[in-house]
């Protein structure tokens, strides 16, 4: 299946391209012209498959790949969008076309041909740049923020009950990292350890895709991440991408790193004298043993209970648990248009704080990105720094 996929993307891309030439390349274009604007068409369209390929290789150019395919997934991102307003704009041209040339036969006016189809032809150009337009000022604007400073997104999370000793405990939430394809790497992981000491946590949630890669291949990049510092430890949960690069290996550096890797279990930690129980479970869609229940067995009832768990989906599975707050990553609340759209019509949990029942569900946004190095959404690469409050009835 992994051999067939390669294939399959590069047929949809190459199709796509097909579409986007005969639309945005106007014939009336010299022929030198109209190949050099195939040329730079199909080389973008292969940036996609290509990326795939060497994913998980050693080259320097899969940010150039990805950034690639971020440029042409808007670019039939637009173009679709161009065509759909011209297609919704056609019945009503339609019926105006009709009553026009009614008038003109009641009033024997000749109609300007010419005059109709110079503008026809200025409109399709307008169209073309226009099109052109919003993919690059996307791209440029996507571009730019993939590429700056994670922000720290501060929220306060009020939990009932919350015994005295922990309200203010604070938790720094990263997920999705994906080091072993970002573009400057080394400066992107050492800010995102200079964030989270910075902001003195008393415990570090790791939720999960991490890696795009082999601990061989990524170890001296990620090995800084080792450096971040909380009170009362750093706690770990596989997302699905763990798994697809090599998920043991992985689990033993992150232990020689004293990460806590929690593979369906769970951790009492004693603070200030209160307990507060802190759960992990194997990704729901990578290890196909994402299992709550057995995360949590024998812990102790009547404390508060937090839930590591890379996919928000997780939370279909705790009815029952007395989990007071899911913390997920995975969605990277689509990332960049128009998947931010689409991904709250895919995951009912996409972004933020949600609710199932009466437990809360943070879902990351991505400390990094995956794919095409572009972020549209409202913040940039996020550490979540979560705050716990009691609630107040």
């Amino acid at each position: 299946m992994m051999s067939i996929f390669p294939i399959i993307v590069t047929s949809i891309m190459l199709i796509f391209s097909v579409y986007i030439g005969k639309r945005l390349i106007p014939p009336s274009w010299r022929v030198s012209a109209r190949a050099l604007a195939w040329v730079l068409l199909l080389l973008l369209a292969l940036t996609v498959p290509l990326g795939f390929i060497v994913r998980g290789s050693n080259t320097p150019w899969l940010p150039w790949f990805n950034y690639g395919f971020g440029l042409y997934s808007l670019l039939i991102t637009f173009t679709i969008l161009h065509d759909v307003f011209h297609f919704s704009l056609s019945g009503s041209q339609f019926t105006v076309t009709t009553f026009r040339k009614l008038f003109n036969r009641l009033s024997k006016r000749v109609p300007q041909k010419a005059e109709h189809k110079t503008r026809r032809e200025f409109l399709r150009g307008a169209s073309r740049v226009g099109v052109l337009g919003a993919s690059a000022a996307v791209f440029g604007y996507g571009a730019s923020r993939a590429a700056a400073m994670p922000t720290l997104h501060r929220i306060d999370v009020a939990i009932k009950d919350l015994p005295t000793a922990l309200d203010g405990l604070t938790i720094a939430q990263l997920s999705d990292v994906h080091i072993g394809q970002l573009a400057g790497e080394p400066e992107y992981v050492a800010r995102i350890v200079a964030a989270v000491n910075s902001a003195d946590v008393d415990i570090l949630a790791l939720t999960g895709d991490f890696v795009d890669g082999s601990v061989e291949r990524l170890r001296e990049n990620f090995a800084p991440l080792g450096l971040m510092k909380a009170k009362y430890g750093a706690f770990f949960a596989t997302g699905n991408h763990e798994y697809y690069s090599g998920a043991e290996k992985w689990m033993a550096y992150f232990r020689s790193l004293n990460w806590d890797v929690l593979e369906n279990e769970h951790r009492v930690l004693d603070i200030n004298g209160a307990q507060l129980v802190l759960a992990g479970v194997l990704d729901y869609k990578g290890s196909r043993n994402c299992n709550p229940s057995e995360a949590l067995h024998n812990a102790p009832v009547d404390v508060p209970r937090i839930l590591l768990a890379h996919n928000p989906e997780t939370a279909f599975l705790t009815d029952g648990l007395n989990i007071d707050l899911q913390l997920s990553g995975h969605t990277h609340a689509g990332q960049y248009f128009p998947a931010t759209w689409l991904v709250h019509w895919v995951h009912k949990y996409a972004q933020g704080l949600n609710w199932r029942n009466a437990m809360q569900i943070y879902v990351n946004s991505g400390t990094g990105y995956w794919g095409p190095a572009i972020r549209t959404t409202d913040i940039t690469g996020e550490i979540t720094l979560i705050t716990l409050k009691t609630a107040r009835v």
